[in-house]
């Protein structure tokens, strides 16, 4: 008998937790098989606006440690 590591299956199958019944469900779905929660649509602009806030929080740090060092 062969045990599978369920780290190795992590990345084939991303899941996402209900935060109404807490059912992990594959990501992608709308809505949840047991309680019918309706997710939320993911929207792209959310990821560039963290990369731009994290870029801005991190270009004074550098420029404060290249005057110190």
């Amino acid at each position: 008998m062969r045990l599978v590591d369920i780290s190795d299956k992590a990345d084939e199958f991303p899941e996402q937790e209900c935060p109404s019944c807490g059912l992990h469900v594959e990501a992608g779905h709308e809505t949840c098989p047991w309680c019918h929660y309706e997710f939320p649509p993911q929207k792209p602009a959310v990821r560039w606006m963290a990369w731009l806030f994290a870029c801005l929080l991190i270009l004074p740090l550098m420029w404060i440690l290249d005057r110190i060092f």
